[in-house]
């Protein structure tokens, strides 16, 4: 069983990496206006939550601050993905660029301050079918701390969100 489960998600994944671009995350990252309405001093966790939806990754620090980090990203194959006969799968990969929103709360849990990042990134179609296999088998730490803080704030929390914003978080830490 454990062999046709890991076989589905290596033909899936074959199918995804073929596809001419990809998207993880929050798109209303991007959204300025949306952003904008988010004022540091007048909004709570739930509010944001509201606003924004689940977090990618939540953060705490010592003094109970915390921080939650948006992403979405956004990539199209490189000319080496494109290659026949399987070959665009070992030496191809994908081009983007992911954007970062990152807002700070106090102990209180409302927002202080807010930024906002872009950073270039390239993943090779070999090492994100082997993130999708792991993601299958593993349990990973960013979607246990959001379903945390889910809890604490009192929302929902959406398995199928986290683990899509999971790819994106094993994407950054593995470059």
């Amino acid at each position: 069983m454990q062999f046709v489960c890991r076989l589905f998600a290596f033909l899936f994944a074959i199918i995804v990496l073929s596809s001419c671009s990809v998207t993880y995350g929050n798109k209303e990252i991007q959204d300025e206006v949306l952003v904008a309405k988010i004022k540091a001093g007048e909004y709570s966790k739930p509010m944001l939550y509201e606003r924004l939806g689940q977090p990618s990754d939540v953060k705490s620090g010592s003094n109970r601050e915390s921080r939650w980090i948006y992403r979405f990203r956004k990539a199209d194959n490189d000319m080496f993905a494109y290659a026949p006969m399987g070959a665009g799968l070992l030496i191809g990969g994908k081009n983007g660029d992911v954007l970062t929103r990152t807002f700070y709360f106090n102990s209180n849990g409302i927002l202080e301050n807010a930024t906002y990042s872009v950073e270039k990134l390239y993943t090779s179609n070999l090492m994100s079918l082997g993130r999708t296999i792991r993601a299958n088998l593993d349990s990973n730490d960013s979607q246990k701390r959001v379903e945390n803080e889910m809890k604490v704030i009192g929302k929902p929390f959406d398995f199928d969100l986290a683990a899509d914003n999971q790819k994106l978080e094993d994407a950054l830490s593995s470059n």
